[in-house]
């Protein structure tokens, strides 16, 4: 693995720097995360385009099974990225979008 690739993952033209934990937009423009928001994202960006089951997300982050935190932080990503970027999978979970619409 190459440095530049452990230190940002670039997905459909969305980087996430992983040092400075933000996004960065083909355009150059930037937004911070939360720590929260940010490990969610990386590991959406990480399966890049596969499904990760509401349950995967919630053991990743040690989250009991009847929390909302995971639906509450795909909202807030929504919110800051644009609502294209991460799909719901109906029953089954989330999607970072290969090719956002």
């Amino acid at each position: 693995m190459k440095i530049e690739e452990a230190i940002s993952i670039e997905v459909a033209g969305l980087k996430l720097d992983r040092i400075r934990r933000r996004v960065i937009f083909a355009s150059g423009a930037h937004i911070d995360l939360s720590n929260r928001e940010f490990s969610l994202l990386d590991e959406l960006m990480m399966r890049n385009g596969a499904t990760v089951s509401r349950a995967e997300l919630m053991h990743a982050f040690g989250l009991a099974q009847t929390s909302n935190v995971v639906d509450v932080y795909v909202s807030y990503l929504r919110t800051k990225l644009g609502g294209h970027w991460i799909q719901t999978v109906r029953g089954e979970g989330y999607r970072f979008a290969v090719q956002p619409s």
